[in-house]
């Protein structure tokens, strides 16, 4: 009996643990050439009010007005019964957008650069980059567990889902 709870206690103390261990700021990149248009990518980026019938992680966006820079902020209420406040910092039609992530319910922040390349006309290279900070540990102890670079790699699988979901609706 005595076994198994040891377990438990040392798993949980290792999970803290590796929340309070790892570094609160995080910096990656990731780049890759995928079959969508710029265009396409621009839209989905930019046309906020319609995230929620995009992603299913959004139950639902409240635009917030703009920022001082003239340019929208917005708030993402989540499948987990959170909400994430965020405003365009930079928008460059068919060539990037720059998002701010200035508060959350989990106690992340941080900046989203999105930047996309034509390659031809239905290839186009993306490139995101992060620049987060998560201050609370047990947030940032499954981000490091779960990988700091998984939201990169989720943000342009959505793009190609979404991408290829429309597609199919095009044609149909």
């Amino acid at each position: 009996m005595f076994g198994v709870f040891g377990i438990i206690i040392i798993g949980i103390l290792g999970y803290l643990s590796i929340g309070i261990l790892a570094p609160e700021e995080y910096t990656g990149i990731i780049s890759e050439e995928i079959e969508v248009p710029e265009r396409f990518i621009w839209t989905y980026l930019t046309e906020i009010d319609s995230l929620p019938a995009k992603r299913k992680d959004i139950e639902k966006v409240e635009m917030l007005g703009l920022n001082e820079l003239n340019l929208e902020k917005w708030r993402e209420y989540t499948d987990s019964k959170g909400f994430v406040e965020m405003e365009f910092m930079e928008k460059v039609p068919d060539r990037r957008v720059i998002v701010k992530m200035s508060r959350s319910s989990f106690g992340m922040t941080g900046k989203w650069t999105y930047e996309f390349t034509p390659l031809n006309n239905e290839k186009t290279k993306l490139t995101v980059k992060e620049e987060s900070t998560a201050e609370r540990f047990i947030p940032r102890a499954m981000l490091t567990i779960g990988g700091r670079d998984s939201y990169l790699i989720n943000q342009i699988q959505i793009i190609k889902d979404v991408y290829a979901s429309e597609s199919t609706k095009t044609e149909e």
